[in-house]
């Protein structure tokens, strides 16, 4: 390491430290949010240290971003990608080439989003602290962000959607949270644009559902989509989903399934009977895999990200059960959404795991009540306080 580097790094790392201790004080999460960034900021600089940028799309990331910071050749990034690039390139443009410095903001981003899943606990009367520490040293979510991806900022900016959505549900309208929404969208249109449009609009239904205003609903969504389409908005997610088709979705899971180990069977979807078959392949292996019969033969993060995965499942159908509360639709619908667009692109464990985070941290909070509500220590069943089960759950 230079002492350019060395420099940069150090700057970097104090200046994430103050945004998790400000952040982490404002939503009460402070030693998990600082534990978060500590925890991700050594993994991925260790692993930076020891194998490089270790993914290729991390390496493209890193190319792609030079490129724009020395004006290189001409970089072109698929619509709904482009913003990590941009930020790295404005790093290297302003500071130098230091990959460093991406890793560093990573885990800041996640510290952040630790945060941002304790808010959105406290306006949902969920447990504030087990879900800030679930986040917080969450296996996969510490793997994925030590790498140069764009992960760690989509997390962040589809818990704000959350955060907003759960704002927005409560029954009471305020300006703030229709601002952190649109601007959180906005945000993940340049970082991830499909998953934008996924969340938006089932973010929408949660709201309509949770408030019972139908009518309202559709009436504003229809002027919303007519001032969409007449600005520049409405051009961007032309930009992002304009051009997917059948053809599209078959090429993608094609290459996905063929770029892989971990991949699976996949059929070119031509009409219904062959997207039903699609559908049978694709959907347990989202929902439920990879099985534990597959483990064996995986590397041990993906095999630990499946087995984690069907716990926070089955503690989040825990929590519908227990709790029977409308507003978890403000998480449980945007993560459906995101994993609904899996089934239909997905052709490898690697990938979808990845991807499936997204909708794992939309469900951390509901997990962490069925977790609450299973551990003796951490509830109170007795009639003498007259305490139910939901109430314990929700405040432990």
């Amino acid at each position: 390491m230079t002492y350019m580097a060395a420099l940069a790094t150090g700057t970097f790392i104090i200046v994430g430290l103050g945004v998790s201790l400000f952040a982490g004080h404002y939503s009460k999460t402070l030693v998990q949010t600082v534990a978060s960034f500590a925890v991700h900021t050594a993994a991925a600089l260790l692993i930076y240290y020891i194998v490089g940028l270790g993914a290729p799309d991390a390496e493209y990331y890193d190319r792609a971003a030079l490129a724009l910071a020395i004006g290189g050749p001409e970089v072109n990034v698929t619509a709904g990608k482009e913003g990590w690039i941009l930020i790295l390139a404005a790093i290297y443009t302003q500071i130098g080439h230091f990959p460093e410095l991406g890793l560093v903001l990573n885990a800041t981003f996640a510290a952040l989003t630790v945060c941002v899943a304790g808010l959105t606990a406290a306006r949902l009367d969920l447990p504030v602290g087990p879900t800030a520490w679930i986040t917080a040293a969450f296996p996969s979510g510490i793997i994925w962000s030590s790498f140069l991806l764009r992960e760690s900022f989509s997390w962040l900016l589809i818990s704000l959607c959350a955060l907003a959505f759960a704002g927005l549900a409560s029954g009471k309208f305020r300006w703030p949270e229709l601002a952190l929404a649109l601007t959180a969208l906005a945000g993940l249109l340049l970082v991830r644009g499909t998953a934008a449009v996924a969340v938006a609009a089932a973010g929408l239904i949660a709201i309509a559902f949770v408030r019972r205003r139908y009518i309202s609903f559709l009436l504003g969504t229809a002027l919303g989509a007519l001032v969409a389409i007449a600005s520049p908005l409405g051009t961007r997610v032309n930009d992002v989903v304009g051009g997917i088709t059948v053809d599209t979705f078959n090429s993608s899971r094609s290459a996905l399934s063929g770029s892989a180990s971990t991949s699976w069977p996949t059929i070119d979807v031509t009409g219904i009977p062959s997207a039903w078959e699609a559908f049978l392949i694709a959907f347990p292996r989202v929902i439920f895999g990879p099985y534990p019969w597959e483990w064996p033969s995986m590397a041990i993060p993906l095999a630990l990200d499946g087995l984690l995965w069907l716990v926070i499942l089955s503690l989040t159908i825990r929590a519908c059960l227990v709790l029977r509360d409308r507003r978890l639709a403000v998480l449980l619908l945007p993560a459906a959404a995101l994993l609904a667009a899996l089934v239909v692109g997905s052709g490898n464990y690697g990938t979808m795991e990845r991807l499936r985070m997204q909708s794992t941290f939309l469900m951390i909070p509901v997990a962490a009540a069925g977790f609450v509500s299973l551990v003796p220590s951490l509830r109170t069943r007795t009639s003498i306080d007259g305490v139910t089960d939901k109430d314990a759950v929700q405040n432990p």
